[in-house]
């Protein structure tokens, strides 16, 4: 690992990491940013646009080859969107999230939520945060938030 990179940022962890992982850095293509950890040209442009549009950031679909300093120019909602869409291009086995969809409308939640849950199939889901609608469990198939609330 080199100096001064955590391990997320470094590559040690796969799958999809949090917004600030690419986000954050400047100079950056956003086709980079949505297809991270995989190389730029991994995912065509169909599905990049797809994906941005299921987000809510169809703005931004135009945009996919413009190099900007991401986390200037978007919001932290639309930040926190880019990195649940990112999960739904490449799903992870587990996935835990800590306030990941905190500056999105109960709606966008709701919608980013089920699709990730249908996409992961039977991995595994953490998401802590303090929201009514992660308590609810409304992402959850039936009767597997009150199992998982029966553990904690």
């Amino acid at each position: 690992m080199s100096p001064g990179r955590s391990s997320a940022t470094s590559g040690a962890w796969s799958g999809p990491a949090g917004p600030v992982t690419t986000v954050a850095v400047p100079g950056v293509s956003l086709r980079a940013v949505l297809c991270y950890p995989a190389k730029a040209g991994a995912i065509d442009d169909r599905q990049l646009v797809a994906i941005l549009h299921e987000a809510g950031l169809v703005h931004f679909s135009n945009r996919l080859d413009h190099c900007e300093s991401w986390a200037h120019v978007m919001s932290l909602g639309e930040q926190q969107r880019i990195a649940l869409a990112r999960v739904l291009l490449d799903p992870p086995d587990v996935l835990c999230l800590d306030e990941a969809s905190s500056a999105l409308d109960e709606d966008m939640e709701q919608q980013l939520y089920a699709r990730i849950v249908a996409v992961m199939h039977s991995g595994i889901l953490l998401s802590v945060g303090h929201r009514a609608t992660l308590d609810a469990g409304l992402f959850m198939p039936a009767g597997s938030a009150s199992a998982i609330r029966a553990m904690v």
